[in-house]
């Protein structure tokens, strides 16, 4: 498979630990 696969899975699983991370961290409502 290609690599820039690799890539984006990996920029998901940042992005969907950051989000988690804003909403563990702070139960503001700004969506």
């Amino acid at each position: 498979m290609p690599p820039h696969i690799h890539v984006v899975v990996f920029y998901a699983a940042a992005q969907t630990k950051a989000t988690n991370d804003r909403c563990m961290g702070q139960q503001l409502p700004d969506v």
